[in-house]
């Protein structure tokens, strides 16, 4: 959690983010009806929005289909040579966002690797009753060798040695228990596999688990059973087997569906995340508006990766690479905006993939109904991207003109269209200069463990 001592004003002191994952998950429950009230908040403001852009698009436009964009916002000026602060409004708003007690049920799964251990495997299942329900016991039994197998591929990415092909024991098949897990809680937790970084899991099978392999005490240990940690790792388990085994057939999607089929704009988007589940902070996320350039994809900067990604139904780009299949580091994921697939690339509290300190400014101070950043840091936060990870040496005009539409008006005539066109030594010492005022480590730190691990190969154009 953030605690809000930690943001003092003062210049001389930096927040301190490390303890977003050190904190214990809240046991706060859940129920149908909150979830309900709260989805349906949201969507109202969505709702409203869209009706109103919509009408806009009518009046203005007659019988022309084309949709606008709503026009962003306008931002305060900020000083450029002062270091950033916070308001006591501003650090109220990111101080211990937590999403448990909100967040809706979710379909999670089990295997149970030989099915004569099911019955001791279900003595533990059933202990978490009635935060985690039963739907069903399937045995594996109807699926031949190598749908087994393909299974086994999707789950695993392709590594069947050590789980031999998924099915041990052939006089015992497998077994795949589905669980709804009706109040959700996430924690940062250590994987079964000594190799891996924590990873950040649903704190309910994380539970069953351990209890599972404690009880069947086979060895090695994973061969008692798997269990998906979150909803994508959900998503592999359940969905491959869904038109081969009967009981799969009207089985609720894997997915949560929260959020409207599609959002009108990104500004839509990020107002239906920030007013999610309005009555506590949850979910939080900015945008720099950077328009598309030579193929780069576009940034989300967000505090809580998975709870973003549960309540606007987006998508992972790449199951295989996905930070969800055991950390990965792959972030890309497809949000549906205005019917159109958008893949953006989805940025946390603590990734650093910018400064901790910095990430968690543009938070506090972005735009809550359409998610904007300031000018100052949606302009200087493009720009350290573009420097730092796309490595660009020329910015194309529509790039160029969007970061000198939001920096000119803090920098003056010290700063030029040119200059960020041709990303100029003059460009790099601005953005090093307001980095050095605000102790936004330069060379920045390395990218953390749920990252991948390529954006170490930074551009040093600070030196």
């Amino acid at each position: 959690m953030l605690d809000a001592s930690s943001l003092d004003p003062d210049p001389d002191l930096s927040p301190n983010l490390d303890d977003e994952f050190s904190q214990p998950a809240s046991t706060q429950t859940n129920s149908d009806q909150k979830v309900a009230d709260l989805l349906k908040e949201a969507n109202d403001l969505i709702n409203n929005n869209n009706n109103n852009n919509n009408n806009n698009n009518n009046n203005d436009h007659g019988s022309n289909n084309e949709v606008p964009l709503p026009t962003p916002s306008t931002t305060i000026y900020q000083d450029p040579l002062s270091p950033q602060t916070l308001t006591q409004i501003e650090k109220e708003s990111i101080t211990n966002l937590n999403c448990d007690g909100i967040r809706p049920s979710e379909l999670q799964a089990m295997v149970i690797w030989h099915g004569d251990d099911i019955n001791s495997a279900m003595e533990v299942i059933n202990s978490l009753t009635p935060e985690v329900e039963v739907l069903h016991q399937v045995p594996f039994t109807p699926l031949s060798d190598p749908q087994v197998e393909n299974w086994c591929k999707i789950v695993y990415s392709g590594d069947l040695g050590t789980h031999n092909s998924c099915r041990p024991n052939k006089q015992q098949s497998p077994v795949i228990v589905v669980l709804r897990d009706v109040s959700p809680i996430y924690f940062m937790s250590a994987t079964g596999n000594p190799k891996s970084p924590p990873q950040y899991m649903n704190k309910h099978l994380k539970t069953l688990k351990d209890g599972v392999r404690n009880k069947l005490k086979r060895q090695p240990i994973h061969m008692g059973c798997h269990s998906s940690a979150n909803v994508e790792e959900t998503v592999l388990a359940i969905d491959p087997l869904r038109g081969l085994l009967p009981e799969f057939d009207n089985l609720e999607p894997s997915r949560p569906v929260v959020a409207p089929a599609t959002f009108f704009s990104e500004f839509d988007m990020a107002k239906f995340s920030n007013y999610f589940g309005s009555s506590k902070n949850c979910v939080k996320v900015a945008l720099t508006s950077l328009p598309k350039f030579n193929g780069v994809l576009r940034d989300l900067f967000v505090n809580e990766y998975y709870e973003f990604k549960t309540i606007t139904n987006a998508v992972a780009s790449d199951q295989l690479l996905m930070r969800e299949n055991g950390e990965k580091g792959s972030v890309a994921a497809k949000i549906s905006i205005n019917n159109v697939d958008e893949e953006y690339n989805i940025r946390f509290i603590g990734d650093n993939y910018i400064a901790k300190e910095w990430h968690l400014h543009a938070l506090a101070t972005s735009n809550k109904d359409t998610g904007e950043m300031t000018t100052l840091n949606a302009g200087l936060i493009s720009l350290y991207v573009i420097l730092t990870y796309h490595k660009e040496t020329r910015l194309p005009q529509v790039a160029a003109q969007s970061i000198y539409d939001k920096l000119g008006v803090h920098f003056g005539e010290n700063l030029l269209l040119s200059d960020i066109v041709n990303l100029t030594p003059n460009c790099k010492q601005l953005l090093k200069q307001f980095m050095n005022l605000n102790k936004y480590p330069l060379p920045p730190e390395p990218v953390s463990p749920f990252s991948d691990q390529k954006l170490n190969d930074r551009a040093t154009w600070w030196v």
